[in-house]
């Protein structure tokens, strides 16, 4: 038995060379373009449906069970005998689509993957692979009496007038051009795929853009620091759009460091992601472990001892400007409670003693205030930067 999977344009031509003087049938005729059929009907193509559309609308009512809708469907079957071509809207007919394994002997001529319906979902149209996870692809007839409450299935022929169950819980994506049909696919597949989409992404540039090839971590290193500063600026305008967007480009530059790297079989992506999730973890031992506890300055000082044991010293980025520099300094000395010998050091290391106590009794002052002088000094700079464009400073003379 020929069955055609995913009705489309595409196979019409297929149709109407291999098929003519064959019936066609199909779950409801209704669903395809009228001139479709038409076209179909003008190349002697017989075509036949199983139910009309009000049969559909009321499956549940004529067909109480689904053990009931299948012998009507195996009745109607029967009528048409055994030299006919079923037409599906499934793209994987062979194990998506109820009538279809109702028949015997079937063979699929034309099919889709999973990986090209979920391309359509993130409105793509390049083919990349992705680790899809192991959900069942349904029916849905089947689905119509097994699953009201239940949305974790792939459901590749959703028939528009009948799809209202699954508004909300997911993406229902056209799949076909001649058929008013669409697939459903759950947001938890979307939320399981979209990193391996975006991973998939990046090694497409890495081997193919001119640009992204030829990079190096050394090469793209300001980039980082750039589209850091970047969020930042977002953060304080309250743009939820650009800070969207802002945070794309950040972690566009980490998935970018990530494929570098793995080109020398340094670490990947994944690497990454699974070394985060260690130290999240790990660092929190009041979430994960029954060690818990509610005193916030008791966590922070853990925090800062964790980190001081993996690294075995205090670490600062060296291109940090350096009043941000020596907030997060003070900072930890604080949190692990070495004021003294912090004071120490400075006595010993450090000749002019007034300037840099200023500048901790500064920092001492505004840790109160969970603020930086780094940030303080910025917006005076931005407010007088402001107002001297404001004046007669930068007014062009005649």
């Amino acid at each position: 038995m020929k069955i055609i999977g995913l009705a489309d344009k595409e196979q019409l031509e297929i149709i109407k060379t291999l098929f003519k003087n064959k019936t066609l049938i199909t779950l409801c005729s209704n669903i395809f373009d009228h001139e479709f059929i038409q076209n179909l009907k003008d190349n002697n193509i017989k075509v036949e449906t199983l139910f009309i559309k009000e049969e559909l609308e009321t499956l549940k009512i004529n067909y109480p069970t689904f053990l009931n809708l299948t012998e009507e469907i195996k009745k109607r079957l029967a009528t048409f005998g055994n030299d006919f071509i079923y037409l599906s809207t499934s793209f994987d007919p062979l194990s998506s689509d109820w009538i279809a394994s109702e028949l015997e002997h079937k063979e699929c001529l034309m099919f889709k993957t999973t990986e090209i319906i979920l391309n359509k979902a993130f409105n793509q149209s390049h083919n990349f692979n992705f680790q899809l996870p192991l959900i069942k692809k349904v029916d849905f007839l089947y689905y119509l009496y097994h699953f009201d409450k239940e949305d974790k299935f792939i459901i590749p022929n959703v028939i528009d007038f009948i799809d209202n169950k699954l508004e909300g819980k997911g993406k229902l994506v056209k799949v076909s051009n001649i058929a008013n049909v669409k697939c459903f696919i759950p947001d938890e597949i979307i939320y399981k795929t979209i990193f391996d989409y975006l991973w998939s992404v990046m090694i497409k540039l890495r081997y193919n853009c001119q640009w992204d090839r030829i990079q190096t971590s050394e090469s793209i290193k300001n980039h980082l620091v750039e589209e850091a500063y970047e969020v930042l600026d977002t953060v304080e305008k309250n743009d939820p759009e650009k800070f969207k967007s802002e945070l794309g480009d950040l972690l566009l530059q980490i998935i970018f460091h990530s494929q570098i790297q793995s080109d020398f079989k340094k670490f990947n992506f994944y690497d990454v992601v699974v070394k985060l999730v260690e130290k999240l973890i790990n660092r929190h031992p009041h979430v994960f472990t029954e060690n818990q506890t509610e005193d916030l300055e008791k966590i922070l000082v853990d925090w800062e001892k964790m980190k001081n044991k993996e690294s075995k010293s205090i670490d600062l980025p060296k291109s940090m400007p350096s009043l941000l520099k020596m907030y997060l300094l003070y900072r930890k000395i604080k949190r692990l409670k070495k004021e003294k010998e912090f004071e120490k050091i400075i006595l010993q290391e450090i000749p002019n003693y007034e300037i840099s106590n200023i500048l901790l009794q500064l920092h001492e002052f505004h840790l109160q205030n969970s603020e930086n002088l780094e940030n303080l000094l910025n917006q005076f700079l931005d407010k007088l930067t402001t107002k001297i464009n404001q004046s007669e400073i930068v007014k062009t003379r005649d």
